[in-house]
């Protein structure tokens, strides 16, 4: 075994010489120099950071400190002040302004710099962190900080007394945090070990649990037409509504939730790095996109995979799995331009807006969809069942009131390649069970304009796949597997 050790030289000091020539002629006064800029880019392009000034220690609240007289103070010797950062990893700063937060890895503190009272206090200088890296605040300005040895997460209030601690034993080596305040959830980074490649972000709930990862059962069987899956997985609520529209008194909207809980299975056909990667290869960030929204396609022309998308609300109801195939087509004002649906009709189709109404709603009491309860009728509309948006509630044959709801999509019944895969999920005690089943051989399905779309299971062989749970999430705030195998004995 072997280590390696780094060692900093915290402070020097750097001995300046200064040699002055006399110089015949006339003296002059030395021209002024103009302050150097220091910006990022450099010009000609648009500027989009720039340095304002430094701040190391409470002796710059009271002055603005800029680097050359930092560095004309270290050069000539001067000694850090006690209370000086000596290695920030984190910052955070308070939503007015007012207040910066910093994380301090060798002094084990967190530093507080209050510009409106010009005054600094110290967390963690009673009782020392455990290696602080990672800062973030909340609404109320409460301050979360990853302390990296301890593995978690410990939050403080404004008064600097630690309120709770929260982590999970899947944590390694946690360095970054960020908070959506929105969605109440906490994004942790978990860069594990140097040597280690499971580098991960885990999603936890504003009370500290881990929300994004999940534990899925799978089991599959085939016949000698079919292939026949099980797929359980925990989910403490039942979500089987996709935002519908929904009316406040006055107008309709659609609110950000809920979102249905959803299955998905890629099926790798020929994207290159899948069966080293898995999905990951597929999932591509918002940053290089103009809308900034992430998006999901493969790498090359030709690239396909088979998706399998169960939903909740859109194709369960109707008893089936909304069928689809991913290519690499990218266009930067869709973001899902590379989910293509398989040939024939959708299970589902959208229940668009119309002069600020559903354009549909039901015509009377609503049918029963085939693979849900009764009781449950009242959360879907069926084509069958549709009809022109109209002032009275079908469902109460009262005026629409405050809190009625329409669903987002008309379900139906598919047909051609959009039928091939039937599905049942059942949500029962906080575990969702889906059974899932489809043709080892869609025959003329599997080709769509002379592209194979979907995977054609054969005994004897070895499939790479992927699964995605979505709880009550979009985009890229699923739990998603690592590359699996499927080997047909």
């Amino acid at each position: 075994m072997s280590t390696s050790t780094t060692v900093r030289r915290r402070y020097g000091r750097v001995a300046v010489g200064v040699l002055l020539v006399a110089l015949g002629g006339r003296a002059t006064a030395p021209k002024r120099e103009e302050p150097v800029r220091l910006v990022w880019p450099p010009p000609p392009l648009r500027a989009r950071v720039e340095f304002v000034r430094s701040i190391v220690s409470d002796e710059n609240l009271g002055r603005d400190t800029t680097f050359s007289q930092d560095l004309f103070a270290f050069l000539a010797g001067d000694k850090p002040a006690p209370n000086r950062i000596i290695e920030p990893m984190g910052l955070a700063i308070s939503d007015d302004g007012q207040r910066l937060y910093v994380s301090d890895f060798a002094r084990l503190q967190v530093f507080v710099f209050d510009f409106g009272q010009k005054t600094l206090t110290e967390i963690g200088e009673d009782q020392k962190l455990a290696r602080p890296v990672g800062l973030a605040l909340d609404a109320q300005e409460q301050l979360y900080v990853v302390e990296q040895e301890k593995r978690g997460v410990s939050v403080f209030d404004r008064q600097g007394k630690r309120v709770r601690f929260f982590t999970h034993p899947s944590v390694e080596r946690p360095t970054g945090i960020a908070l959506d305040r929105e969605r109440g959830k906490i994004y942790l980074a978990d860069t594990a070990h140097t040597k280690s490649d499971k580098h991960t972000i885990k999603i936890f709930n504003m009370a500290g649990e881990l929300v994004g990862d999940v534990t899925v059962t799978l089991k599959a069987v085939y016949t000698d037409t079919h292939i026949y899956l099980l797929a359980q997985w925990p989910d403490k609520t039942e979500t089987v509504e996709q935002h519908p529209y929904t009316f406040d008194g006055q107008k309709w909207g659609k609110p950000e939730e809920p979102l249905e809980d959803r299955f998905a299975i890629q099926w790798n056909i020929s994207a290159a790095g899948f069966e080293r990667k898995g999905c990951a290869v597929l999932c591509h960030t918002g940053t290089r996109y103009p809308d900034k929204k992430p998006r999901m396609h493969t790498n090359a022309p030709g690239e396909f995979t088979d998706e399998w998308h169960w939903k909740a609300a859109r194709s369960n109801p109707m008893g089936y799995v909304d069928d689809k195939y991913l290519d690499s087509t990218v266009d930067p004002k869709d973001d899902e331009v590379a989910h293509h649906a398989d040939g024939g009709t959708r299970v589902y189709k959208g229940n668009k807006m119309k002069d600020g109404a559903p354009e549909f709603v039901w015509k009377g009491t609503p049918g029963k969809p085939p693979a849900v309860d009764a009781a449950k009728a009242g959360l879907f509309l069926m084509s069958v069942d549709a009809a022109p948006y109209g002032p009275t509630n079908p469902l109460t044959g009262k005026p629409w009131a405050k809190g009625d709801k329409v669903p987002v999509a008309i379900l139906q019944e598919p047909t051609g390649s959009n039928a091939d895969i039937r599905a049942v999920g059942r949500w029962i005690n906080g575990v969702w069970a889906l059974e899932m089943s489809r043709a080892l051989n869609p025959g003329a399905n599997a080709v769509k304009g002379g592209k194979k779309i979907d995977v054609v299971f054969e005994p004897g062989e070895t499939y790479h796949f992927g699964v995605s749970v979505f709880d009550n999430a979009e985009a890229m705030e699923h739990s998603f597997s690592d590359v699996l195998t499927l080997v047909f004995r």
